[in-house]
């Protein structure tokens, strides 16, 4: 999704608030905020994703500020509240599919730009996709449950056979968005890793409120996921070009690409549309919105 007449306004109001947790100094607000404004004013061309552009000047901040990781105490507190809420909306839910994927996207309407009270109520209302594509997880996972499994316990290991007439998901990278989601996210993750081979994809580094490793660790459910765990360059979406050799090809092998919000969306929905990335956020900002059809702060369950 290329950058739409919005944007400009929106990139500057993030570096305003990225400058404002980076330090109290004023003399490197000034010269921080100064250098990432016109970071956005020179890369917000028309050609370019606006993850991109902010991406670059959230680096140009944390470069003049010294501080690697303006949003840590936003995170721990995001990480607190998510905890708790989504221990709540579980309590709602059934354990199908569709629910999984409901729990998982309730994640997705935390917001720094949000009071933390209105994103409270809003999670308390019920789910109604705009855009509800969720059976093709639901065959997705029913595809690879109808693989047959044997154990061979002298091995310790799990044998395959898999049918003729069948093929297996055998690989599914399910990209995380903020750090607060990954509450929201076990549920779906351990569904989904009973059955297939699963990396849950966080950032190497801190950038902005995205889920990064050392987050995860901090959540403690680095090794309550039924997942590898993957990382990729801390820069906010997913941008498979830019990305290691290695990851490429991990993302071109996978069966099934799971992408958390809408900085994934914005980066992702520029590659061609293989029927491989399932595209599970709140579309919170009217750009976004527009790309995808919906009214703004519609929940999308779409594979493209």
């Amino acid at each position: 999704m290329k950058i739409d007449t919005e944007c400009p306004a929106c990139l500057e109001r993030l570096v305003h608030l990225t400058v404002d947790k980076a330090t109290k100094d004023e003399r490197l607000r000034r010269r921080a905020a100064s250098a990432a404004l016109e970071t956005v004013r020179s890369l917000a061309t028309a050609e370019k994703v606006p993850t991109q552009v902010a991406g670059e000047a959230q680096r140009v901040i944390r470069e003049v500020t010294g501080n690697r990781d303006p949003y840590r105490e936003w995170k721990d507190r995001e990480m607190q509240q998510a905890r708790r809420l989504a221990c709540s909306a579980q309590q709602c839910y059934g354990d199908d599919v569709r629910s999984l994927l409901a729990i998982s996207v309730l994640g997705n309407a935390i917001d720094f730009f949000k009071d933390p009270l209105v994103v409270e109520r809003e999670m308390s209302r019920p789910i109604n996709f705009a855009v509800d594509q969720t059976e093709r997880i639901a065959e997705f996972l029913e595809l690879a449950r109808s693989t047959l499994f044997m154990a061979d316990e002298n091995m310790d290991r799990l044998i395959c056979f898999v049918p003729a007439i069948n093929l297996c998901v055998r690989r599914v990278l399910f990209v995380a968005d903020n750090a607060g989601e990954c509450f929201f996210d076990l549920p779906l993750v351990n569904e989904m890793g009973r059955v297939m081979r699963v990396s849950y994809v966080v950032k190497k580094g801190p950038v902005q409120n995205d889920l990064a490793e050392e987050d995860l660790l901090l959540s403690g459910l680095y090794h309550e996921l039924k997942a590898e765990i993957a990382s990729v360059d801390n820069m906010p979406g997913l941008d498979v070009g830019q990305a290691p050799a290695e990851f490429r090809e991990d993302f071109a092998a996978a069966e099934l690409v799971v992408a958390k919000g809408m900085a994934n969306y914005e980066t992702l929905s520029e590659l061609p549309a293989e029927g491989k990335v399932f595209h599970l956020l709140a579309a919170k900002c009217p750009p976004v919105a527009r790309s995808l059809g919906v009214p703004v702060g519609s929940y999308v369950a779409m594979l493209r």
